[in-house]
């Protein structure tokens, strides 16, 4: 399935979408299957420099999923090129770092006077 599609060829949106159809028909487990197949898709789509935007409204891509609707996922789902395998990644790496970030904030009791504190950005920790 994965070897349909040499790395030096941009895909469609149609095509991660048959992708996701396969793989969601494949792994029998429904909790977190959304979240790691968006993970693998991405960075299947950044060896081959591009980026996947997925929708913010997740019941229509949950509906179309349950449908195997690919034409919908298809229409749901932005493909964009990007100039290289390498930026893309950088990209990627930044997205799951400020998802990360929203996650730690969300924890956070409201008025707890506590603030999330970066490591990264931190060298004495």
């Amino acid at each position: 399935m994965l070897r349909k599609h040499p790395k030096t060829t941009p895909l469609s949106a149609k095509d991660y979408a048959e992708l996701l159809d396969a793989i969601n028909f494949m792994h029998p487990f429904r909790e977190g299957n959304g979240r790691s197949c968006k993970i693998f898709l991405s960075t299947y789509a950044a060896n081959h420099g591009q980026m996947i935007d997925y929708p913010r409204k997740n019941e229509e891509m949950i509906q179309a999923q349950s449908e195997a609707n690919i034409d919908k996922i298809a229409k749901l789902i932005k493909v964009e090129n990007t100039p290289s395998r390498n930026r893309t990644l950088q990209l990627l790496a930044s997205q799951q770092k400020n998802a990360q970030k929203q996650i730690n904030q969300s924890r956070l009791p409201k008025n707890s006077g506590q603030q999330e504190i970066d490591c990264d950005d931190n060298p004495d920790l």
